[in-house]
This record gives C-alpha cells, sequence and structure tokens, in this order.
C-alpha cells in the first residue's frame, strides 16, 4: 500500500513544471479585519482548479484539513461544508472582503503578482 501511495505521488511530481512556482498566503484578522478568520490565497498558475479562496473552519488560524472553498468570481460555497462558528454575519464580512479585494486576489492568483509582500501589503480590510 505504501509503495502504491509513493508511485502515486512520484507521478504527480513528474506532472508539474519543474519551473512553475506556486505562490501561496495565508492572510489574517490583521490584513483582513474580520476576527478569527484565515483565508488561504494560492497560485492557479498550472493548477487544477481556478480562481478561488480557501477559509479556516479552525477559529484563530488556517488549517488546510478543514477548511472551506469560496469561488470566484461567484462567491458560490457549499454551506454545509462551513463550521457553525462562522455566523451569517462573519460570512457575509468574509463575502464583501473577497469582493473589496477581488482583482487583487485575482491578479496574485493568476501570477500577475508574484511578490507575497506586494500582495499582502495591496489587501483592504473590511
Amino acid at each position: 500500500m505504501i509503495i502504491e501511495e509513493i508511485r502515486k505521488y512520484i507521478n504527480l511530481i513528474e506532472l508539474e513544471d519543474p519551473d512553475l512556482l506556486h505562490e501561496m498566503a495565508n492572510v489574517g484578522p490583521k490584513r483582513h479585519g474580520i476576527e478569527n478568520v484565515y483565508i488561504f490565497i494560492g497560485s492557479v498558475e498550472g493548477g487544477q482548479h481556478w480562481l478561488r479562496v480557501k477559509v479556516s473552519n479552525i477559529p484563530g488560524k488556517y488549517d488546510k484539513h478543514n477548511s472551506f472553498v469560496i469561488t470566484m468570481p461567484d462567491l458560490y460555497y457549499d454551506p454545509d461544508q462551513v463550521a457553525e462558528w462562522i455566523t451569517p454575519k462573519i460570512m457575509k464580512q468574509i463575502i464583501s472582503w473577497i469582493k473589496l479585494n477581488q482583482k487583487v486576489l485575482h491578479d496574485y492568483e493568476i501570477g500577475e503578482v508574484t511578490d507575497t509582500d506586494v500582495f499582502l501589503d495591496s489587501l483592504s480590510k473590511v
């Protein structure tokens, strides 16, 4: 079983372009102004998905194993994947923040902005 899993991983790595750099950033309350919420933004260049953000279901930190996706530009998410502590008020703030920063998020995700510091400094708070 372990050997099979290693083979799958090696095959995935071989498919990747070795020159492709995936920029990623965890954005916390200091940057977006929403208490206890952590949002992950990653590059879509060469990825398997289109524009999106991932929101942690764990208050106060990002947890890649316990999060939900909001797609852009339609802002669709599956309410069944959202933790109970994320109230409708908090969700409204998250959606408002995405709308406010959609151009910056888009530019970072498609690789137009490649410097994570520049990206983070250009974000607006709600």
